[in-house]
């Protein structure tokens, strides 16, 4: 069994971070549905895993 986590775009972007990095080591993904974010704010948020 898989555990998913999956964003509900109602959090600032920072705060994604914060939430996210928290959970990362106990999930098995985590899915970003992120609808209002524009994609300068998706890709500072999928920048802070990638570097």
């Amino acid at each position: 069994m898989k555990l998913i986590a999956v964003t509900t775009d109602s959090m600032p972007v920072e705060k994604l971070v914060e939430t996210i990095t928290a959970i990362i080591n106990e999930v098995d993904f985590v899915q970003i549905r992120e609808k209002s974010k524009s994609a300068r704010e998706l890709m500072l948020l999928l920048d802070y895993w990638c570097k």
